[in-house]
């Protein structure tokens, strides 16, 4: 009834529109906001792991700049891990980027760093 109506009525005034446009070519001039052409890429092939005793489940992390790829888990008993996985990165600045690798225990409340 008019009580559905008039709580409509407020909440379509005091709702704000999720998604609002920007006219960015007003408030910041459009050349400053297109990117950089990227200097290359990295193409990187994770081969595995060697004498790692005592973990059982690792996985392997790639971190260059803000993009990040994580490998899937591997179990071994033996202490010889093998992913035989490759990802690629888009390098920004060749001089100023490095590729940080890291290995990881699987553990029941969370994920361990083993190496850097």
């Amino acid at each position: 009834g008019l009580g559905a109506l008039l709580a409509k009525g407020i909440a379509m005034a005091l709702v704000l529109p999720n998604c609002v446009p920007v006219p960015f070519g007003r408030l910041w001039p459009l050349p400053r906001l297109k990117h950089s052409s990227p200097e290359g890429l990295v193409r990187c092939h994770v081969f595995g792991a060697r004498n790692l005793f005592g973990a059982r489940t690792l996985c392997c992390s790639l971190r260059l700049g803000t993009q990040s790829w994580r490998s899937a888990e591997v179990e071994s008993a033996t202490g010889e891990f093998q992913w035989d996985q490759y990802t690629t990165f888009v390098v920004d600045f060749k001089t100023q980027q490095e590729v940080v690798v890291a290995l990881h225990e699987r553990q029941t409340f969370g994920s361990v760093q083993v190496t850097d």
